[in-house]
Order: structure tokens, then sequence, then C-alpha cells
């Protein structure tokens, strides 16, 4: 693996860490220490970055492999040369990353995005298990490779990291999501095109690998409290939804005429 695709890889996990839903059961990171990074990198700031190199010699070397990737367009650097910079992925670079590592990409997280107008209107939760196209009993008991929650958090990553779509979660471990009113007028859009397929075994071992080391840092982050997020709109938008596209007390009275109906997130 060449250092240019290695940082980018370790920059796309450490961005990946900071929006993936909160499960208790899982990472466990809390939405205080998730906020303080998420808040920087969606203002367009980016995620802290530090080589974690010992001597200068390898900060330099780690310094230059950041530049390579700035002059072809992957990344954003800010307060460059200093010990700790901020840096953020381009649509380019986001693209390249998913594609070493087989992650769904932009244009997936779009179609997966359009899913939400068959139960709700932009703005309002709706639990995970009728957009992962299960029923309340089919809820996996175990997370694994297999796991079509932890699939839809991939698939739905690319979407979370730009703003377009938000996560909340209750105490049992279980995961609501809204598609904002920018996030509805983006994945109505034209799709972007596929990256060329450029899969790697090793590249999706270390992102993984990093992934996990980042889930873990986060955890264990200070934080001043915790955030406790009211589940009242979410459990609604679940119950009017539960039956996989059953028109219920969130569904918008007149979707068949293609009109907004103003409804207020």
């Amino acid at each position: 693996m060449l250092p240019p695709d290695r940082t980018l890889l370790a920059i796309l996990a450490a961005v990946d860490a900071a929006f993936l839903p909160e499960r208790p059961t899982g990472s466990n990171k809390g939405d205080v220490r998730a906020a303080l990074l998420r808040t920087p990198y969606l203002s367009g700031v980016g995620i802290p970055w530090s080589s974690g190199r010992a001597s200068a010699q390898e900060k330099m070397a780690a310094s230059r492999v950041l530049a390579e990737l700035e002059d072809a367009g992957q990344v954003i650097r800010h307060a460059a040369g200093q010990r700790t910079s901020h840096v953020r992925l381009t649509d380019a670079g986001e693209a390249r990353a998913r594609s070493l590592v087989g992650l769904p990409s932009l244009a997936d997280a779009m179609l997966q995005g359009r899913k939400f107008a068959k139960f709700v209107d932009p703005g309002r939760w709706i639990i995970e298990i009728p957009l992962a196209g299960l029923e309340m009993s089919d809820y996996p008991k175990d997370r694994g490779i297999d796991d079509p929650l932890m699939n839809l958090e991939e698939r739905l990553l690319p979407l979370l990291i730009r703003g377009w779509a938000q996560s909340i979660e209750d105490a049992h471990g279980h995961v609501s999501y809204r598609l904002s009113y920018a996030g509805a007028a983006a994945v109505a859009g034209k799709l972007p095109a596929d990256p060329a397929d450029s899969y790697d075994e090793e590249c999706m071992n270390f992102y993984y690998d990093s992934l996990g080391r980042e889930l873990e840092r986060i955890r264990v982050m200070p934080a001043p409290c915790r955030l406790i997020m009211p589940m009242r709109s979410c459990s609604d938008a679940y119950y009017s939804a539960k039956e996989h596209g059953r028109r219920g007390r969130n569904w918008p009275r007149n979707l068949d005429s293609g009109e907004d109906n103003g409804a207020e997130p």
C-alpha cells in the first residue's frame, strides 16, 4: 500500500468514526464527544489531524504525503505546518478511499437517501428497521459483516459526513435517521459517476483496523456532559412507517401530486 493511500484511508476512518451512530453495546462514544469532531468537519474546517510520528524526519515525511494528497485534490488542509492541523476529504478523495475499501459510494448513498421519502418527510426521524428492509421481529441480535444495520450505516455514511442526514440513538442501541431538507434536495439530483473499482484487501483491512482505533479514541475522549436526545418524533416516524410504506400520521398528504406540503422539521 502506497503512503498516500494509507494516509487517505486513515483520514476516512477518522471521519467515519466521528459520524457513525453510537450504539451502547458498541462504541459507546457519546454524542458530545462525537459533536466535538462533527461540528468543525461539517463547517468546512475538517477533523484534527496529527501525523503521530516520533522523529522530525518522520513528521516531515508525513507532511509531504499530506501535501501530495492536497496537490492531487483529495484532501483540504487547514493550519498546515502546525503541530495539529485539520483535514477534510474532497469528493474525489472520499470516492477513491471508499473504492479502495469496497465501501458504498456517494451514488449508493444517494439512492438509499431517496428511500426516506417512502416513509417520512425531510426533517422527520425514522427508525432504521424499515430503511434496512427489516421487520422488528428481524432485528439482528449479533453485529457482523452480514448485519443489514451495519450495511445501512455504511450506505448512509457519505450523507452523514455531508450533513445531508443525521442519526440519533436510544438506550437500547436502536438508531434512527432523518434526511435534512438540503439532503433531500441533494439526493434527488443527478447521481455522480462511481469511481473506477480499485478494491484492495490490504486497504480494507487497514481501514477497519484504523476505524476500530478511532472509535476507541473517541470513546475515551473527555466530555463535559452527555446530551439527552428526545425520541418522540423518532417513535412517531417509526409507527407511521413500520409496515413498509403504509400511510400514517407523518405521510405527506400531497405526495402523489409532487407538491411540497410545507411541513416543518
